[in-house]
């Protein structure tokens, strides 16, 4: 079993009830948005000013933490496409269901795409903040709450999103390996002929990536990852 979060209310906390009733999801997205707009963290820190890598946090009591696979197949800021890229602007709401190393999970995440900058916030169940990415260009920051007590593969999180709103022509970059697949209704992404990543939208606004009723998984082989993502609520200017 992987521990990910040490359960503590801190500073971070919103509260439970913000993700339990849909009337107030809409005000912890104003919440948070406003902090990657603005440049802040849920902590008042600037999310642009000095931000420390991932790392794994030390957790008092036992704790097993299995290697990632991601550590195996490693995925360098510089394979990503440039995150402005990506469709301007917008900015969503959606809950995960993630499946991590045999471990289920239903976190947060809000994501906002504004001015060629990609910036992620993935809160926990009592609406904590565990972990803000950002991706200017095709350099990549991550501020992890000390909360987290194990490193999630971020890169490949972000290649998610990538995969979500791309068109096929936007994996052609300089010293691009990637090579993008269609099968029935699902999406695949290689690398050096290998599948790294699939994603199956299904439901109510499947084919429409922006839909604010998008539903969708995604499979990352050989990670020992999988995720459900829902959207809960989306904002566009």
């Amino acid at each position: 079993m992987i521990v990910l979060w040490k359960v503590a209310v801190g500073k971070d906390s919103v509260g439970k009830a913000a993700f339990e009733k849909a009337g107030l999801g809409k005000v912890a997205l104003g919440m948070v948005v406003l902090g990657l707009l603005t440049g802040c963290t849920g902590t008042g820190e600037p999310v642009n000013g000095p931000v420390k890598e991932s790392v794994t946090s030390p957790v008092k009591g036992p704790v097993t933490s299995p290697v990632s696979k991601a550590d195996v197949f490693p995925l360098p800021a510089s394979l990503l496409p440039d995150s402005g890229s990506l469709p301007c602007c917008w900015q969503a709401l959606e809950r995960l269901d993630i499946d991590f190393h045999q471990q289920p999970l239903q976190l947060t995440a809000v994501s906002a795409s504004n001015g060629g900058r990609l910036s992620v916030v993935i809160l926990d169940p009592l609406g904590r903040r565990l972990v803000t990415i950002v991706q200017e260009g095709t350099e990549v920051r991550v501020d992890q709450s000390p909360d987290l007590a194990v490193a999630l593969p971020v890169n490949w999180l972000l290649a998610g999103i990538f995969l979500r709103y791309l068109p096929d022509s936007g994996w052609n970059f300089a010293g691009s390996s990637w090579q993008v697949a269609q099968t029935g209704a699902t999406r695949l992404l290689k690398l050096d002929g290998r599948i790294r990543l699939r994603l199956t939208p299904f439901g109510i606004g499947a084919q429409n990536p922006v839909s604010d009723r998008y539903t969708a998984r995604l499979d990352y082989p050989g990670l020992e990852l999988s995720l459900k993502i829902t959207t809960l609520s989306r904002q566009e200017p």
